[in-house]
C-alpha cells in the first residue's frame, strides 16, 4: 500500500489508513493512560518504535481535523507448529482521554480488522496480547471474534547490586548470525515466533565457555511512569519504598527495567541464566528485569528455579488473543496447545 485509504468519512470523523504514521501520533501515545483496577501507568519511548515496524498498517481516526485515536497493524511472518503464516500484531489502541467512552476504541479495532479481511487473502491471523484485567479490551477483542490461546505469565528477575560476569557480553553481529540457527532450533515448536527482534539495537546478550556461546538472551532496556498503584501495599510501593536506601532499586515510580525475550539455554547449561541475567543487568545498571512466558512453555521451570530472593511472578495474567482465517481444524487445535513466543519488542 504506497497512499493513504479513506475507510470511513462523515461531517466530524475520518477514519484513514496509511503507511506512515502522522507526526501527531506522538504526541497522543505520550498522553495515553494504560492499566486496570488501580494500576495506571504510562510507557515511555513508545512512539521511538513507530517507524521501525517492516509492514505496518497505522489507523488513524480524526475528529474535526485533529486526530484523537490511533491504532496499528504490524505485519509480519510467524511461525506455527506447522511452519510460516502471515500475522498481523495489533497493537497501540490509543484514543485521547477526551474522547475516551464513545466507542472510537471499538471502532478502530473493527475498522482495522474488516481492511485487512478485505484486502488480504487467506490464510492468516490477528493476535495481541490481553491483561485479563483489562475487561474492556478482553470485550472489545471478544466481540469481533478473537478467541484465548494462551497465557502468558510474568516474571520478574531482580538484583539489588547486580554483579558482572567476564563471561557474559554482547554477541557480535557476524557470530549472532551464525548462533541464530540454534536459538530457532529451540523455539521450533512455538507459536507465533519470530526472530525479528533478536539482535534489536544490538542488545542480544550471551554467556560464552571457551569459544562457544551456551547462553543467551535478548534486553532491552525500558521506562515506565506508574502514577497510582493500589492498597497499602501500591501506596508502599509509591511513596515509601523509593525513599529507602538500596531496595529503592526494586521500584520507584519512574520505573527502568529490561524486558527479556528469546532466552536460549545449551541443554545441560540451564543453571547459567540466573548469572546471564544478573550480568545483563549490572550491564545497564538496572536491578530489574521482566519477562512475559507462556505458562506451557518448556522453560517455565528454569525460568523460576534458584532465581533469588526477589523474584517472581506478578500478579498478571495476560491472554494470547487471536483470530484466524483460513487455518484448517487441526492447525487451530495445534495452536490451541502450542507454547507461545513473546517478543519484548511487542509487550513493552
Amino acid at each position: 500500500m504506497s497512499d493513504s485509504t479513506i475507510l470511513l468519512q462523515n461531517d466530524t470523523l475520518e477514519l484513514v489508513v496509511k503507511p506512515v504514521a502522522d507526526v501527531a501520533v506522538a504526541d497522543l501515545l505520550a498522553t495515553i493512560v494504560y492499566g486496570a483496577h488501580g494500576i495506571r501507568y504510562r510507557h515511555s519511548g513508545r512512539e521511538l518504535k513507530i517507524g521501525q515496524f517492516q509492514n505496518p498498517l497505522y489507523f488513524h481516526l480524526y475528529v474535526s481535523g485533529t486526530l484523537q485515536g490511533f491504532y496499528c497493524l504490524d505485519r509480519r511472518t510467524v511461525t506455527g507448529p506447522w511452519g510460516p503464516i502471515d500475522g498481523f500484531y495489533g497493537r497501540y489502541l490509543a484514543v485521547s482521554e477526551a474522547f475516551q467512552g464513545r466507542g472510537y476504541g471499538r471502532l478502530l479495532k473493527s475498522e482495522a480488522v474488516r481492511y485487512v479481511e478485505r484486502q488480504f487473502t487467506p490464510p492468516y491471523l490477528f493476535y495481541s496480547y490481553i491483561e485479563e484485567k483489562n475487561v474492556r479490551s478482553m470485550r472489545l477483542s471478544n466481540e469481533r471474534g478473537f478467541a484465548s490461546y494462551g497465557q502468558l505469565k510474568t516474571f520478574v528477575f531482580r538484583r539489588l547490586r547486580p554483579r558482572p560476569d567476564p563471561r557474559v557480553a554482547r554477541i557480535p553481529p557476524a557470530e549472532l548470525t551464525a548462533f541464530l540457527p540454534r536459538l530457532q532450533a529451540a523455539y521450533q515448536t512455538y507459536a507465533l515466533k519470530t526472530d525479528a527482534r533478536i539482535g534489536y539495537q544490538g542488545n542480544y546478550f550471551g554467556l560464552k565457555e571457551g569459544n562457544e556461546w551456551v547462553a543467551g538472551v535478548q534486553a532491552n532496556p525500558v521506562s515506565w511512569q506508574f502514577l497510582t498503584m493500589p492498597g497499602t501495599s501500591g501506596w508502599l510501593m509509591m511513596y515509601v519504598l523509593p525513599h529507602l536506601p538500596l531496595l529503592n532499586r526494586l521500584f520507584s515510580p519512574s520505573y527502568r527495567f529490561l524486558a527479556l525475550e528469546g532466552p536460549y539455554l545449551q541443554p545441560g547449561r540451564e543453571a547459567l541464566l540466573p548469572t546471564l541475567l544478573e550480568s545483563v543487568l549490572a550491564h545497564f545498571q538496572l536491578s530489574s528485569a521482566l519477562i512475559q512466558i507462556d505458562s506451557q512453555d518448556p522453560l517455565l521451570p528454569t525460568v523460576t528455579t534458584n532465581m533469588g530472593l526477589f523474584s517472581g511472578f506478578e500478579s498478571v495474567n495476560t491472554h494470547v488473543m487471536i483470530k484466524a482465517h483460513g487455518l484448517t481444524p487441526d492447525q487451530l487445535e495445534r495452536l490451541q496447545h502450542a507454547p507461545f513466543y513473546c517478543s519484548s519488542f511487542d509487550y513493552t
